[in-house]
């Protein structure tokens, strides 16, 4: 009887496994920069948020002794030096997304606002609610969503205001 020659293992990943391989890979990857994506953009929204605190604390500082904040504009606090570095840009106010920033005196002159341009809808809704009770009123786009008279859900009015637009203009009312 004749026996039949042995077969032999193969060495080695076939081209199968080595495509499953690399897509799982891919995926592996993929997940790492959308993580890495939502760390910075969390890291952008804290950066606004204490930016616009320490403005603020530096307007109510620099206005202390004052009956009002009539005066106050962009060129005032840049050259008061009262801007968080990483807001400069020159001589100009930006924000984290490159958006212009205006400080000026509120339409009551006993209070001012600080204005947010360019904000993405992704932070708006954060920003739009961070510090809540601490301002006089809050606007996305003109549309209130916290402060004196509001009486709705601050969350639900942010995230309908922010939903109108990819891009928005917040303006917080601090006095």
């Amino acid at each position: 009887m004749r026996e039949l020659p042995s077969l032999k293992k193969q060495a080695g990943l076939s081209i199968i496994e080595t495509v499953i391989a690399i897509i799982i890979g891919l995926i592996v990857i993929a997940g790492v920069f959308v993580l890495v994506g939502r760390a910075f953009s969390g890291n952008k929204i804290s950066s606004a948020e204490q930016d616009i605190l320490a403005l603020r604390t530096n307007v109510k500082q620099l206005y202390a002794g004052q009956a009002n904040f009539t005066g106050l504009a962009n060129s005032v606090v840049v050259n008061g030096k009262l801007v968080p570095n990483d807001m400069l840009n020159g001589t100009s106010i930006v924000d984290q997304w490159n958006g212009a920033v205006t400080v000026t005196p509120d339409a009551v002159v006993t209070s001012f606002d600080i204005t947010l341009t360019n904000v993405p809808t992704a932070a708006c809704v954060q920003l739009a609610t961070f510090a809540a009770g601490q301002w006089v009123d809050v606007t996305v786009g003109g549309t209130q969503v916290q402060g004196v008279g509001f009486t709705g859900n601050t969350t639900s009015a942010a995230s309908t205001a922010c939903a109108g637009s990819n891009v928005n203009t917040i303006t917080w009312v601090a006095d």
